[in-house]
């Protein structure tokens, strides 16, 4: 996803820079580029909550100093349990009580 301007963001888009610019206190360049930095981490995340929850996400990410690139990071490291823990489930051995 590229931005350049708030008019190219889609409705989600455009409500997370309000939130960053209303209440958050971002001028609008700031927003829309704050918003361009963290678009690889939205992406990953998907819009499963509200936009002002996702600018209030950026914005304290963004203030603890995490990149994005370590956002990303420490996503994927969540996920490896996971999946291992669901390719461990789909074994025989372990899914015989609930087949059965």
């Amino acid at each position: 996803m590229t931005i350049s301007t708030y008019e190219e963001l889609d409705r989600f888009g455009q409500g997370m820079v309000e939130h960053l610019v209303g209440r958050l206190r971002y001028g609008p360049d700031d927003a829309v580029r704050l918003l361009r930095e963290y678009a690889p981490v939205l992406e990953l995340l998907g819009k499963h909550y509200n936009c002002e929850d996702y600018a209030e996400r950026i914005h304290e990410a963004h203030a603890n100093g995490l990149t994005p690139e370590r956002w990303i990071e420490r996503i994927r490291e969540l996920e490896r349990p996971a999946s291992r823990n669901a390719k461990k489930a789909t074994t025989k051995k372990e899914t015989r009580g609930f087949l059965q």
